[in-house]
């Protein structure tokens, strides 16, 4: 659920919503700060809500504070970063581990409060002292030192939380607390480092729910916002520590976790709005390489720039041509808005997350593109080494145009079918025209999904990549396991189309377009041209954060009938061909012509 307050007037202002959890039946208490402007007409309070539902409320008041704010950003530098990184895997347990339960508004505090705690800590015997204490407002039983009692072993099987991914927007993804036996209950133990340990039990003898907080966080919103320092810090911590346990490819892509933390406590502290630290944000999630990661705040550009360009031999290439003929195919870009192409790259790229570095450069290269409406960009380029400057205005709506039919025909009677621009189902004059065709081309670029022909390819059903949700029972590996699951198979559906056909894909296909061309490349179905695909495909699962924050991330495993993981490696194509400068210049489509000529002799050798 989102609450929120607004002030309604020629200034309208709004507060950053906070976001309830809504699974307890209990009254709560909640705070918002709005600064009001003057000329203001009319508050509303704001709410919404995802599920079927009643809120109600009660003893609602306003009260007015101080007229105007004076404290500024606090970019004070990090002190004890070690503590925080320390403090990072302690919330990460008791969030998600200890029983306990509260909303995402009561957790944002206790880990604003949990960052001031590491800081003022002398060393790491006066943190785990201190951290000890803050804990205990969570609830009791909880050790924090460096030694403390052994314990056997936690049951995966056993009471408390089970996290299948972690609750948030998507259903699929959900966390529930199974009751621990009346006479006995597990306890987790580990190293949290520094030389500290935490000791706490996933669930009380008996205990049949989650239990409240010991103590309640103070809710003074217009106090929690001018701890702005502490708030980022907070945020980093909560999106971190979330991705330390519910992120499935940390050991796959040997992502180094805890080092994209040291990196980013130290440049959250020191920015000033929530504009720069999503920067930082982003580029602590690129540590994931994962194209599902998505980081959002606040409204995004709402268009792109009206021109395509793709990386081709190791240059920024225009492969479309303006309206105005301002630039054409072929044109290499050396600058936009001045700075060198290779620079501007490798600034977005870092903020970037992809499973490929394919991947990860066509991602920033759409990054590139995305501009607020009606901003100006100028580009500087060369053709045969001629250079110019063109400027390139973003309308909202526009983009490069791609005129043509669904299917369209060569001189020789072989079919293009741009999947792109398929409905979920030919029609039956679609059918009926590849039906007769001598050979068919499935054209599935930049990201288009298969689907829609693969009954038509066979004559038995198709089974695709298995899928895997991960339950995460306590912390570390022994605390996961899997639940595999194959989904519904393709069946085949008349008329079998049995011309020779060829796919073209390359790098720009991801998630869902990737698990259809996984049946293509399982099965045989045909020879694929072009290039390897993203490497991402399963469910994403989605997380709100305070302060308005939303993160996107790959939820659950995918895998080849082999066995092997998905991630990262993507459908390969069986007959590799990247364009070229010169033939993308005399606008050809070398992916194409390579695919025609396969099926042309394909097609000879037929009777």
């Amino acid at each position: 659920m989102v609450l929120g307050l607004r002030a309604d007037g020629p200034t309208p202002q709004e507060t950053e919503v906070d976001l309830l959890d809504g699974s307890a039946q209990r009254w709560r208490a909640f705070e918002l700060c709005l600064d009001v402007p003057p000329d203001t007409e009319a508050l509303t309070l704001l709410m919404a809500q995802s599920a079927r539902a009643e809120t109600w409320l009660r003893e609602v008041t306003i009260e007015a504070t101080t007229s105007e704010r004076t404290v500024g950003p606090d970019k004070r530098p990090l002190r004890r970063p070690e503590h925080l990184v320390v403090f990072a895997r302690v919330y990460g347990h008791l969030r998600y581990f200890y029983p306990t339960e509260a909303s995402t508004r009561e957790w944002s505090v206790l880990a604003a409060d949990g960052v001031e705690v590491a800081e003022r800590a002398e060393d790491m015997g006066a943190l785990g002292r201190e951290l000890e204490r803050w804990a205990a407002r969570i609830g009791p039983d909880i050790q924090i030192a460096g030694s403390v009692p052994a314990a056997g072993a936690p049951d995966p099987a056993g009471p408390g939380w089970r996290h299948t991914g972690v609750s948030g927007q998507r259903t699929i993804y959900h966390s529930e607390f199974v009751a621990a036996d009346p006479l006995a209950a597990d306890v987790v133990v580990a190293d949290v480092g520094g030389g500290l340990h935490i000791r706490y039990p996933r669930a009380f003898t008996g205990q049949t729910a989650p239990l409240a907080l010991a103590e309640w966080p103070a809710l003074d919103a217009c106090a929690e916002r001018d701890r702005s320092r502490s708030n980022r810090l907070a945020v980093t911590i909560m999106m971190w520590s979330l991705l330390e346990h519910f992120y499935p490819y940390h050991e796959l892509m040997l992502t180094d976790w805890p080092a994209a933390l040291r990196v980013a406590l130290p440049a959250a502290a020191t920015v000033g709005t929530p504009s720069e630290l999503i920067h930082v944000l982003r580029r602590m999630l690129a540590e994931l390489r994962d194209n599902h990661v998505r980081l959002w705040h606040g409204p995004e550009p709402r268009c792109r720039l009206p021109l395509g360009w793709r990386w081709i031999e190791e240059r920024l290439v225009m492969t479309s041509d303006a309206k105005d003929g301002s630039f054409r195919r072929g044109d290499v870009v050396e600058q936009i808005d001045g700075i060198d192409v290779g620079v501007r790259i490798a600034e977005v790229e870092a903020e970037v997350s992809a499973a490929t570095p394919a991947a990860q450069r066509d991602l920033t290269l759409r990054r590139l593109r995305d501009e607020p409406a009606g901003a100006l960009t100028t580009l500087s380029l060369s053709t045969n080494g001629e250079g110019r400057r063109v400027t390139v205005r973003c309308v909202e709506g526009s983009g490069p145009s791609e005129p043509g039919e669904p299917i369209r025909a060569l001189d020789d009677g072989l079919l293009v079918v741009r999947m792109g621009r398929i409905d979920r189902r030919f029609t039956a004059d679609q059918l009926d025209r590849m039906a007769r065709a001598p050979g068919l081309l499935f054209d599935l670029r930049p990201s288009a999904d298969a689907s829609p022909v693969l009954p038509h390819l066979t004559s038995a059903p198709l089974f695709g990549l298995t899928y895997a949700s991960v339950l995460t029972a306590f912390p570390g590996a022994a605390g996961r396991s899997r639940t595999e699951t194959q989904r519904q198979p393709i069946e085949p559906r008349a008329p079998l189309l049995t011309a020779p056909a060829a796919f073209l894909v390359d790098e720009r296909a991801n998630s869902a377009p990737e698990s259809a061309l996984a049946h293509v490349h399982q099965h045989r179905l045909g020879p694929v041209f072009g290039a390897t695909t993203a490497g991402t495909t399963c469910d994403v699962n989605q997380v709100w954060f305070p302060d308005g924050y939303l993160v996107r991330w790959t939820g659950c495993l995918a895998q080849w009938d082999s066995g092997e993981v998905f991630h990262g490696t993507g459908v390969p194509a069986s007959d590799p061909v990247q364009p070229t400068l010169a033939g993308v210049a005399a606008g050809r489509d070398e992916v194409l012509e390579a695919a025609a000529e396969w099926v042309r002799a394909q097609a000879a050798l037929r009777p």
